[in-house]
């Protein structure tokens, strides 16, 4: 007799995409989430969920990042791939980017109720996911090595 089939590694999995967006000036975007989302309260970045075939991850990324905060944003380069091991509920895979943007002219969404744009002297300050604090090293690194050229 065979054994019973657990169910959950057969279920669709979740892409997340998120991005340390990265202004003309080297800081950092951070969200707070607002009290009517899950975990409220939470220092984030912004992004979310991949909605499928018919767009690229890319793609899905670069509409997140619209829709919560208003921003175009370019040169995303991807940074990590971490799957969400502590969700017991869906398989989630969350994709890091660092991005760059033209603008520091925010349009919060609903989800997050604050936004600010912190150095690499600031960032400390602020409790953050541990899948975001890789993602920012490296935005760092990037910073640090890196010109932008805004055309």
């Amino acid at each position: 007799m065979s054994k019973p089939v657990d169910q959950r590694y057969y279920a669709t999995l979740a892409i997340v995409c998120h991005a340390a967006v990265i202004a003309p000036d080297n800081s950092i975007l951070l969200l707070r989430r607002s009290q009517s989302v899950v975990r409220p309260g939470v220092w984030d970045l912004p992004g979310g969920m991949w909605e499928g075939p018919l767009e690229s991850l890319q793609e899905g990324l670069l509409r997140e990042v619209k829709e919560e905060v208003g921003l175009t944003i370019f040169d995303c380069q991807l940074t990590q791939a971490v799957p969400d091991l502590e969700n017991t509920i869906e398989n989630r895979l969350w994709l890091s980017y660092t991005a760059r943007c033209r603008s520091k002219q925010v349009t919060l969404s609903e989800e997050h109720d604050d936004y600010i744009w912190v150095t690499r002297e600031t960032l400390a300050n602020y409790s953050l996911p541990h899948v975001w604090q890789i993602t920012l090293r490296i935005a760092l690194d990037l910073m640090k090595y890196q010109t932008m050229s805004v055309k």
